[in-house]
């Protein structure tokens, strides 16, 4: 019998590194990339936003529209075999969901998605963030409210207590400062690599630059 591919999942803050793991995961994996939300939502996704802006809870549920969108897309894929790295998931949606004091953790959304088999949580220090997000180039509303010190401890706290949630699989959380792309890259492999040669698991796995080492 064929193999079901495994979706591996990369969360956290913006300007931890997200697409560089994510290239560096599905290079690692032979996997296919997808992102939430995907390309053809993200170009009308400030409209949308600026639509429904009367209505956080329409807004976040823009966002969870977009992840049965990405779920349903990769189904078939992992049906058929393939891996899948997706940059950001369902976390992510909650996570910014209760940011604003909404909670998205329903039956009629979550029956619906694929669990992970394991998902990386990413960090990195606020000031290091930020000089990756103005290496970027103009920052985007999501990128502001991420690098507010205030928002982004909400944030770690909410994405630590996220971690065990069903749809999260086998995680671990990956903290970025002090790492190169390509050192993070490595790092993030062995890791992902780790958990998904697990049993499935009930828990966090932190994982800090020290250790890269031995990775």
């Amino acid at each position: 019998m064929r193999r079901r591919g495994r979706l591996v999942v990369v969360e956290g803050l913006d300007g931890a590194g997200k697409s560089t793991v994510v290239r560096a995961l599905a290079a690692a994996l032979d996997a296919e990339v997808g992102t939430t939300p995907s390309p053809d939502l993200r170009a009308v996704r400030e409209a949308a936003e600026r639509a429904l802006a009367r209505d956080p809870l329409a807004v976040r549920l823009f966002y969870a529209a977009s992840v049965l969108a990405a779920a349903a897309a990769f189904g078939a894929v992992l049906d058929a075999g393939r891996d899948v790295v997706l940059d950001r998931y369902w976390l992510s949606t909650l996570a910014w969901g209760r940011l604003e004091g909404l909670d998205l953790a329903v039956p009629l959304i979550e029956d619906h998605l694929v669990p992970a088999d394991a998902t990386l949580i990413l960090d990195a220090s606020d000031r290091e963030r930020a000089r990756r997000i103005g290496r970027r180039g103009e920052a985007s509303g999501h990128d502001r409210v991420a690098l507010d010190p205030a928002h982004a401890r909400r944030l770690r706290a909410v994405y630590r207590d996220l971690a065990r949630h069903p749809l999260a699989g086998r995680t671990a959380w990956l903290d970025t400062t002090e790492l190169d792309p390509e050192a993070a890259g490595r790092a993030a492999v062995a890791r992902v690599r780790s958990l998904l040669a697990r049993r499935p698991r009930q828990g966090v796995l932190p994982v800090f630059a020290e250790e890269v080492a031995a990775s």
